[in-house]
């Protein structure tokens, strides 16, 4: 029997896509990434050792992967292409709207959030203070 063997099906099934990630997007060399990979789920199995697990769909995350992704070739054919991305994405033409609206306000709300306000900068002066 090999040490392989000895590891249950699931975990093995973990350490098999956790290495075959790191070789595609890291570009890992496939003995060292198979290596890390078995690390990988070994330490995820032991985190949840003797739990029942339920994996959630993670609908949420993609979806607004989708989203931004709706929203970004809207802007890139400034709104002209809302029939393609109908047929593409399989929504309706109100959807595709709403999308790009909620997706724009999210946006901006992300941008205002990084921006300072020279008022509320680090070191400013508050108004009252100020000269």
């Amino acid at each position: 029997m090999k040490d392989a063997d000895l590891i249950p099906e699931m975990i093995r099934d973990w350490s098999r896509i956790a290495s075959t990630t790191l070789v595609d997007r890291l570009g890992v060399a496939s003995e060292r990434a198979d290596e890390l990979g078995i690390e990988i789920a070994l330490e995820i199995s032991q985190e949840y050792a003797g739990q029942s697990l339920y994996m959630p769909l993670c609908m949420a995350f993609k979806a607004s992967q989708r989203d931004r992704e709706i929203y970004a070739e809207y802007n890139r054919a400034a709104g002209r292409n809302v029939e393609s991305l109908i047929k593409k994405y399989e929504l309706s033409y109100v959807s595709i709207l709403r999308i790009c609206r909620r997706v724009r306000a999210i946006e901006k709300a992300e941008r205002e959030a990084r921006q300072t306000d020279m008022f509320t900068a680090p070191g400013a002066m508050p108004p009252e203070e100020a000269p």
